[in-house]
């Protein structure tokens, strides 16, 4: 039950994606999708429910709960550290 929930959330995260997509072609395309930072916000808040519905059984102490924190941080972080550097040498 809880994959088809996970499954139908992703199709709607996937669908808010592409219309985040559209909204980066120039203004004057055909494609331009003039809503799309819209697509921004909802990307956002399905995330939150993906990785909720995702996780919520696997934390259940503050051990766990650490853990995901500290795995969440090395995956994420290098690569926003790295686009720092290049943009200010840039």
């Amino acid at each position: 039950m809880k994959k088809n929930k996970i499954f139908a959330l992703e199709s709607l995260w996937g669908l808010a994606a592409v219309f985040v997509a559209l909204y980066h072609y120039p203004s004057t395309s055909f494609l331009h999708f003039k809503n799309g930072s819209l697509g921004v916000a909802y990307f956002f808040v399905l995330s939150g429910f993906v990785i909720t519905l995702n996780y919520l059984d696997k934390i259940n102490s503050l051990k766990d709960l650490l853990n995901f924190q500290i795995k969440r941080f090395y995956r994420l972080y290098p690569t926003h550290i790295f686009i720092l550097f290049i943009v200010l040498i840039v």
